[in-house]
């Protein structure tokens, strides 16, 4: 198994006075899924964008298929097999469910329309409303779609359940996980809500002020509940609560 991407003692920001990350070391093996995690405000979001080229890199290597592709524009990324889904969806509200689907798809793999529309049958049904005629969770699997359908070979996602109702998160969760059951995507997902992380993912990494502070597989964490309450605070005690009230809602993350 090879390492598709790699961070090599990454420094970045959003210019000099605003520099978030701190030479940051870390690799993402091909077809695996791993969650970062930390609490608010230590670089979890940065370091996907930094991966997009959104960021400020001041200093360090991304590499991707072996490839450096720090100084690489974004859509040349999005290009090369980098998809992000953002916290903030960034769907094309002035367009229909069908055209923001079309103006993303490329044509070099089994993510196809008809295939996103499978997985989120949703939005089958609604492909002629406009993206701002969506609720929440819908645009949340369209934005998730719309990055399916570039067919990327690494699917980064920002805090996608934030702020929706439980059983659409239990639908976006197991529509996730058939994604990675397929075995041909790596998937970094950025979670609050550690046990809903460690459902979606087999390995983590927890940043901390801009730097790793641990790296491992999920069942190294759950494994040392005193690590993980150390490195997670908080988090670590509600994050139970989440799930549980999935599991009250007739399903559960798997």
């Amino acid at each position: 198994m090879h390492e598709l991407l790699t961070l090599d003692r990454v420094t970045a920001g959003y210019g000099a006075g605003a520099v978030v990350l701190e030479d940051v070391s870390i690799g993402f093996s091909s077809t695996t899924s791993c969650a970062l995690l930390g609490r608010n405000g230590v670089g979890k979001t940065t370091l996907l964008a930094t991966v997009m080229g959104l960021t400020e890199l001041g200093h360090g290597r991304i590499v991707f298929e072996g490839r450096d592709i720090s100084k690489l524009d974004v859509h040349l990324r999005s290009l090369s097999g980098i998809a992000l889904v953002p916290q903030e969806r960034e769907i094309f509200a002035s367009l229909s469910v069908q055209d923001n689907l079309a103006v993303a798809v490329q044509p070099k793999g089994k993510w196809t329309v008809d295939a996103a529309y499978e997985l989120f049958p949703r939005l089958a049904e609604r492909r002629r409303n406009y993206g701002n005629q969506l609720s929440g969770g819908e645009q949340q699997m369209l934005a998730i779609a719309r990055a399916l359908v570039s067919n990327p070979k690494i699917l980064l996602l920002d805090e996608p359940f934030e702020g929706l109702a439980p059983v659409i998160i239990e639908q976006l969760a197991d529509a996730l996980n058939r994604v990675r059951r397929a075995g041909d995507l790596t998937i970094v997902l950025v979670e609050h809500h550690v046990e809903l992380a460690f459902s979606l993912t087999d390995s983590s990494i927890v940043l901390d002020r801009g730097r790793v502070a641990w790296a491992g597989t999920n069942d190294e964490l759950r494994s040392n509940p005193s690590k993980l309450a150390s490195l997670l605070g908080f988090e670590a005690e509600t994050a139970s609560k989440r799930v549980s009230v999935i599991t009250n809602q007739g399903g559960r993350a798997r």
